[in-house]
């Protein structure tokens, strides 16, 4: 997926898909992001549930690598949104 290329940070959507979960069970998820940049100077991310952010902000730190990322919930309900943010308003 691409971010949107405002030049305005801010949360902004650049995946989501509503998926059925398990209610009161632990659930984890995986991300691999390609690093656009050296040090973090591209764009950030975050994971969210439901609009609730999960994973604090993160950004690929090496130019042209993939690096993992991850984060757990505990869901109340039968379904949820998951959602990857871009918080950094760079594509």
């Amino acid at each position: 997926v691409n971010g949107d290329n405002s030049t305005q940070a801010g949360v902004r959507r650049v995946w989501f898909q509503t998926v059925a979960v398990t209610p009161g069970v632990e659930h984890v998820f995986e991300l691999w992001a390609l690093g656009t940049s050296a040090g973090c100077a591209g764009y950030t991310l975050e994971l969210a549930v439901d609009d609730v952010e999960i994973s604090g902000t993160f950004c690929p730190a090496a130019n042209r690598v993939y690096e993992r990322h991850a984060a757990s919930f505990t869901p109340s309900a039968s379904s949820v949104t998951v959602s990857l943010r871009n918080v950094s308003g760079i594509t």
